[in-house]
């Protein structure tokens, strides 16, 4: 019997399907274009800004991986803000050659990197964390993009590095994940973050827009945003990669994701009046797409914790009765009669997989469908599930305005 319920999974499923073959449609479009860099008459002068808050273990490594790229060291500066680190990140820094070191009361990400935008001397700003490590050649590849002068901002490839546990394995999947559906949202124009661990801008164009917004609790979605509102273009460079350091316990990945759902409502809401009006990309598809992801989410969310429970009950009602008139509860029949709702979540889970198998020819030799095939199949069938409750404790987080890291 076809019930109501199986209308809305049916539903759920349906658009989730059409976001996917869209974005399928849209690689077939760009597929042969995921590694093309235009060419560049002439290299910018580059500021390197790295805000530095508490990380002592890793500071000394980032600006090391900043030395050693291959860009002429004439063009570049490196600026190192500390925002009132608490241990011995400034001691460190103090020790480094060859980087301009400021010190600051605490203020946040945001802050520190408009206090280094306000010393910096490059024509571009290289915005980098203070646990990332940009590849040799990542610089060099990412400038080729302001080759056009609409062009205000320029992402890269963030990868996991070294994951070690299990956490940290399936991270390495959900970036890489992330690497091609960034790079495809670039045909519409709707790249709508660009990450922490390393972006480019032109330092003009920051500045005229005002600079990153200190009380969002994500400023790479919020400069990103506020970029294409203003009619700039953003691009990503593929072949460009960024290692950064990514969570190792579940409950500081678990804050780190409330904060990226906090900030991105806060984006979302800021940005509300946008909504459906053209020419804005924008309002055209980045707020729907968020609308209705958010929407989606939560009502799958609703979907799924009905019929777990309705069936838990189900069983449990059914198993006591039987106990009760004396059957035999060792006996057990297994039931397998595929109908459109196992066919349809079998479909998302094969379409899903080739997904993956595109995303992995994106990035050749950061991953294997055969050496991590254990991280793909949690990844794919309990990861991405969590995801729906993290949803929900940022929303609390959000509508009781406790913004903060």
């Amino acid at each position: 019997m076809f019930t109501i319920t199986d209308a809305l999974f049916l539903l759920l499923s349906f658009v989730n399907i059409y976001f996917l073959v869209l974005f399928f449609i849209v690689f077939v479009l760009e597929g042969k274009n995921v590694r093309k860099a235009p060419a560049i008459k002439t290299l910018p002068s580059v500021s390197f800004i790295i805000p530095v808050y508490n990380k002592e273990n890793s500071i000394a490594k980032v600006v090391e991986s900043i030395k050693k790229l291959s860009y002429p060291k004439s063009l570049m500066e490196i600026i190192a803000v500390d925002d009132g680190s608490k241990d011995g990140s400034y001691g460190i820094l103090k020790k480094i050659s060859g980087i301009k070191l400021f010190r600051k009361k605490n203020g946040g990400r945001a802050d520190a990197l408009n206090f280094g935008i306000e010393r910096a001397k490059g024509k571009i700003i290289a915005c980098i964390d203070a646990d990332s490590y940009p590849e040799k050649n990542s610089l060099i590849k990412a400038v080729r993009f302001f080759d056009d002068r609409n062009v205000a901002g320029v992402t890269v490839s963030s990868l996991a590095n070294n994951p070690k546990n299990f956490l940290q394995k399936l991270q390495k999947l959900e970036y890489i994940l992330l690497v091609l559906s960034r790079k495809l949202m670039e045909r519409l124009n709707c790249i709508y973050v660009t990450p922490g661990p390393m972006a480019l801008y032109r330092k003009d164009v920051v500045k005229k827009v005002g600079g990153f917004d200190t009380r969002n609790m994500t400023e790479d979605i919020e400069i990103a945003w506020r970029l294409l509102a203003k009619g700039y273009r953003i691009r990503m460079s593929v072949d460009s990669k960024v290692y950064t350091d990514v969570p190792g316990i579940l409950k500081d990945w678990w804050h780190q994701r409330i904060r990226w759902n906090v900030g991105g409502t806060q984006t979302a809401l800021k940005y509300s009046h946008l909504f459906f009006k053209k020419p804005s990309n924008i309002g055209m598809f980045i707020l729907p797409l968020f609308t209705l992801s958010y929407l989606l989410t939560l009502f799958g969310l609703a979907l799924f914790s009905y019929v777990f429970l309705s069936a838990a009950y189900s069983f449990i009602f059914v198993y006591l009765k039987s106990a009760f008139l004396g059957a035999d509860l060792l006996s057990v029949q297994l039931s397998l009669n595929p109908d459109i709702l196992s066919i349809t979540g079998a479909f998302m889970f094969a379409v899903s997989m080739a997904w993956l198998k595109l995303s992995l020819g994106a990035l050749k030799g950061e991953a294997s469908i055969k050496k991590d095939l254990p991280a793909f199949a949690v990844f794919l069938l309990f990861y991405l599930a969590v995801n729906p409750f993290n949803l929900v404790a940022s929303t609390w987080k959000f509508l009781r305005k406790s913004y903060s890291w």
